[in-house]
């Protein structure tokens, strides 16, 4: 009997999970091997069958790699199991895609045996709709894309989604929000309105570059000028939080051609 078929015995709630064994991937990609297509057709006609559940599909990977490889490779897999079952005309909206990377081993890294149970994936029930609203299966509905998937981060006091949404500022500015960055706001804002459960936790960050450097002021004016526009946009105070301040340990790089944009942003992770 399979993973799934034994599932379908149990106490069925909120937060029962299992791991989907019979899927299989190519060593270091995301692509599916055709055994794989059992199980996930099994997991297909349970969803069919419950279409009152929402399901996070989770990747998770061993250590072996960067934490960053292990973080993408479980988004691009997560996200592979998804599109299988959207294009068999599961509806997205009850699917959450998350990429876990190194940082929920269920064995030792350290035996063969213990990387392979820890490269794996997921399923686990979200949410059960008990109001009568639930949304159809069995419509053309379009594929997700790698922006789509959630990355859950390591922080164990604040584990929670980090959005895909991000805001990055000019060298040396914590001011002004170019208008991409206002619609990235924006969106975090429609998160938060949508689903009052949840406060969001900024998370700031300067260059090493220049000025820019361990610059506290800076760090903090960043999280101030998008605290400001979250609130003029309709979130209470009490639903933000702030990353505090964290020195880097990393030398200070004099160069000015190698400043990096993407660390000059401010980043928003989700927390009950």
């Amino acid at each position: 009997t399979n993973s799934t078929q034994d599932f379908t015995l149990e106490k069925v709630k909120t937060g029962a999970s299992v791991t989907l064994n019979n899927l299989f991937f190519e060593f270091a990609k995301y692509t599916l091997k055709t055994e794989s297509t059992v199980e996930l057709d099994n997991l297909y006609e349970m969803l069919m069958a419950n279409p009152a559940w929402s399901i996070e599909i989770s990747g998770h990977t061993d250590s072996i790699g960067t934490d960053e490889y292990n973080l993408w490779l479980s988004k691009a897999r997560a996200l592979t199991v998804v599109n299988y079952l959207i294009e068999k005309g599961i509806n997205p909206h009850s699917l959450v895609a998350v990429g876990y990377g190194e940082t929920k081993p269920v064995s030792d890294n350290g035996t063969e045996q213990g990387r392979t149970l820890n490269r794996r994936t997921d399923m686990t029930i979200k949410e059960i709709t008990t109001d009568g609203h639930v949304d159809a299966h069995g419509k053309k509905f379009h594929k997700l894309k790698l922006d789509d998937v959630l990355e859950k981060t390591s922080e164990e006091m604040y584990a929670g989604y980090k959005l895909k949404m991000k805001v990055h500022f000019l060298m040396n500015d914590g001011e002004i929000l170019t208008e991409y960055s206002r619609k990235q706001l924006l969106q975090v804002a429609e998160v938060l309105k949508h689903d009052h459960k949840f406060k969001v936790k900024l998370m700031a960050s300067v260059d090493r570059v220049g000025s820019e450097y361990n610059n506290e002021k800076l760090f903090n004016q960043r999280i101030r000028t998008v605290l400001n526009f979250l609130i003029e946009n309709g979130l209470s105070h009490s639903r933000i939080l702030s990353q505090e301040f964290v020195a880097y340990t990393t030398p200070k790089i004099e160069d000015m051609s190698k400043s990096d944009i993407k660390k000059r942003r401010v980043e928003f992770l989700l927390t009950e």
